[in-house]
């Protein structure tokens, strides 16, 4: 069930991906043989153009005074299309005069107009004309608003709130589901009460949020680029087991981080912030019975003295970035974690052992398509803890080293405001 409904979120990330990379158009027409006029220019859109219903446009609207250019353009940058072709049509003495307009919306330009005079097909059926001269109109229009969207270097409109806007919000709320993995293990081991442990396939949530007080009053300066964050991660219907025995028992992990985080450069290639908090992780085991009644199996008592039980809690101090690729933005980080504390392994098993951190993220983010202010995340987090555990003569616990690695894979989703 987890394997097909990881699948699914990664068949719609990437998907949303390639849609998003489509430039968007609508065609409005207005007057005399107006729905004929827009089924003519629709016929002749280029493929690598999406076209939008014009009713998603005239629900925009803020005014009821017609095809307005002014509302159009303005209705358009609400739903962050690339380009409009408004035609206008009017009967006159020599036939139906049509005006095309091709607008950029992008910029908020005016790429073509012409006016072309269709002439009637019949003596007596006034109404039927002929539409052929209109194609090669049609043709230049997209070819000016192709080279207006390369001018701008431009290869796809923000058909949703491009995450770039991150930088203007002054707050970020994101949730989403996690697979996370554990891998436990300890180097040249000589007591045998030191069991490794490993999980795969772990079900977590995951939820957090940015604040960036300054913002709000857009009142400018370095300020507006500090701002607090949390983010929250645990684990649901996880359990574990000892080798050979099928009887399980429950275990939780857990992971929380909070603190400040400046902005330090944000431009429309890079955005990029030091990051320092207090966190926590924890992983921990919960025996409520004995694992079984085989007399080759620990009895829970025995288990509790054994398992890496650990519980982290540490200064979070390091980088986070974003790098701006069109639509599709690239996540990465780094921090560095002085541990407080460890937990059963460091600070029970190992007293005079010494311990640090590490950990990571990458990841892409994308605007979803046609609606504002949200983005889609996946995003691998990685954190590795590694021990000298330095056993003296006579301690009940020997070995030389531990390692200890936790992976998160996080899809979801995030709001801006």
């Amino acid at each position: 069930m987890i394997k097909f409904l990881l699948i699914n979120l990664l068949i719609t990330f990437f998907s949303g991906v390639i849609w998003a990379e489509k430039p968007s158009i609508v065609i409005l027409a207005e007057g005399q043989m107006a729905q004929q006029l827009q089924n003519e220019a629709a016929a002749v859109v280029p493929s690598d153009y999406k076209q939008i219903s014009d009713n998603s446009l005239r629900a925009n609207l803020e005014t009821n005074s017609g095809l307005d250019i002014a509302s159009l353009q303005k209705a358009a940058k609400k739903l962050k299309l690339t380009g409009l072709l408004l035609l206008k049509s009017k009967p006159t003495k020599r036939g139906l005069r049509v005006r095309v307009l091709m607008f950029d919306t992008v910029r908020d330009k005016q790429v073509y107009q012409a006016d072309v005079i269709l002439t009637a097909t019949g003596k007596r059926r006034r109404e039927e004309f002929d539409f052929r001269p209109l194609g090669s109109n049609f043709e230049n229009a997209f070819t000016n608003l192709n080279r207006s969207l390369k001018e701008q270097e431009i290869s796809a409109p923000p058909n949703g709130e491009n995450a770039s806007e991150s930088t203007e919000s002054w707050l970020v709320l994101h949730l989403g589901f996690e697979l996370g993995g554990r891998n436990f293990s300890y180097n040249q081991p000589l007591s045998n009460n030191l069991r490794p442990y490993e999980v795969v396939g772990a079900s977590l949530v995951g939820l957090g949020a940015e604040f960036f007080p300054m913002r709000i009053t857009n009142a400018g300066g370095f300020l507006t680029g500090v701002g607090f964050n949390i983010d929250f991660s645990r684990s649901f219907g996880l359990d574990s087991s000892v080798e050979g025995d099928e009887q399980t028992f429950s275990t939780n992990w857990s992971h929380l981080v909070f603190g400040l985080q400046w902005h330090v450069i944000t431009n429309d290639t890079i955005d990029a912030a030091f990051v320092l908090g207090y966190g926590a992780e924890t992983f921990a085991f919960k025996f409520t019975r004995n694992l079984s009644e085989s007399d080759q199996a620990p009895s829970a008592s025995a288990l509790i003295t054994e398992v890496p039980e650990v519980d982290y809690r540490f200064v979070h101090l390091g980088i986070t970035s974003r790098i701006k690729f069109s639509q599709v933005h690239a996540i990465a980080g780094f921090h560095y974690r002085h541990l407080l504390q460890t937990g059963r392994v460091g600070d029970v098993y190992f007293p005079n052992s010494t311990a640090g951190a590490v950990d990571g993220h990458l990841g892409l983010a994308m605007a979803l398509p046609f609606i504002n202010n949200f983005e889609t995340r996946l995003v691998l987090n990685y954190s590795r803890s590694f021990y000298d555990l330095r056993p003296k003569p006579g301690d009940a616990y020997v070995a030389g080293g531990a390692l200890d690695q936790l992976v998160r894979l996080h899809f979801g989703v995030a709001y801006y405001l």
